[in-house]
């Protein structure tokens, strides 16, 4: 049975191909973390000399690959980004005005990039893709001017980049509860500045269609942004995110000739979330399990402490759980009847009521 691989160490396993002269390796190590690089580099010298930058950046990366840190590639292409862009604004005695994209600048990639900032399938209403489209490049904006740079490299790493907290600290060489901290920090920052358009359709979907507002040609995105939200359930109210990730059973061995039989097919689905929000400080999250019901729920902290729900209410194939939960970052874990679970990342923001 192939084990599944983390973005992190294929991204180091990248990196060792690269070393051993495999020039393949490289390019496909661009394919999938250039975005990022482009998305930041456009934030700092924008869009004119932001490709030539970031083709220096990939230059660089390949003349030192024998002395990268295969698992702390994703850092060394950051650093890389920042002092080339810092080199170029010297070069050019860009005014300092000139770190961000300008107003005429931004308004001209609207004009450009409508289809890629919408999403590209033309569905649903019109008017409900404009409005999408203006939080993603109002959040875009966000990102790149209000955070600062190790906030905005650990935020796209977690979120983007689908990195676990602890293989951004290994990237980075920070602690994880520094990590843990700047995520919060950021977080809280892009809601001053965002309001409640910072988590409309979940944190991860949001943020990638942000980043990808204007995308390279010839790079992968961040899982599809719509494929994540499909596939693990990405949604969020108010302020809590929460992306599970479905732990598939062990493949079952059938006899040569299996014996035909009359019984239900056996429940092998784990359960979902149907909604989760914010009500007097709780969260509440409501677990769905249509076939077997669901069992459990309860939540795992940076320090490995387990929280149980306060109550839960509702029948068996629908119930609704209460945590009392401070803001930060947990694991959520969720159990049917029949042994099935799942497991994701939950993002909490909890702020008084005015």
């Amino acid at each position: 049975m192939t084990v599944p691989i983390s973005p992190h160490e294929h991204l180091a396993h990248l990196v060792r191909r690269a070393q051993a002269a495999e020039r393949a390796a490289f390019d496909e190590l661009y394919r999938k973390t250039a975005q990022v690089q482009y998305f930041t580099i456009v934030g700092k010298i924008g869009e004119a000399a932001a490709p030539d930058v970031l083709q220096e950046v990939y230059l660089v990366a390949w003349r030192n690959i024998g002395k990268i840190n295969p698992r702390s590639v994703v850092a060394y292409l950051n650093a890389t980004a920042r002092n080339l862009c810092r080199k170029h604004l010297r070069d050019s005695s860009a005014p300092s005005a000139a770190v961000t994209a300008s107003d005429d600048e931004l308004e001209l990639m609207r004009r450009n990039n409508r289809s890629l900032a919408g999403g590209g399938d033309g569905a649903g209403d019109p008017s409900e893709a404009v409005v999408a489209r203006d939080e993603h490049e109002r959040l875009a904006r966000a990102l790149q001017e209000h955070l600062t740079d190790q906030e905005r490299d650990v935020l796209l790493m977690r979120y983007y980049q689908n990195l676990k907290l602890t293989d951004i600290a290994e990237q980075t060489g920070l602690s994880l509860s520094t990590v843990k901290r700047t995520i919060n920090q950021a977080l809280a920052t892009l809601r001053r500045k965002m309001g409640a358009a910072v988590l409309p359709f979940g944190l991860a979907d949001v943020l990638a269609r942000a980043v990808e507002v204007r995308m390279l040609p010839d790079v992968e995105g961040a899982t599809s942004p719509g494929e994540r939200a499909a596939q693990w359930g990405t949604r969020a109210v108010g302020a809590v995110a929460v992306a599970l990730q479905p732990i598939e059973p062990p493949e079952e061995v059938l006899p040569a000739d299996p014996i035909p039989t009359a019984e239900a097919p056996a429940d092998t689905a784990p359960p979902t979330v149907a909604a989760q929000e914010i009500q007097n400080g709780l969260v509440v999250l409501t677990i769905a399990d249509d076939v077997s019901g669901v069992a459990d729920a309860w939540c795992i902290d940076a320090n490995d402490t387990v929280h149980h729900p306060l109550d839960a209410t509702g029948a068996g194939t629908l119930r609704t759980y209460r945590f009392q939960l401070p803001s930060g970052t947990y694991e959520l874990h969720v159990a049917d009847a029949a042994g099935n679970t799942t497991h994701g990342p939950l993002e909490v923001l909890v702020y008084p009521e005015e």
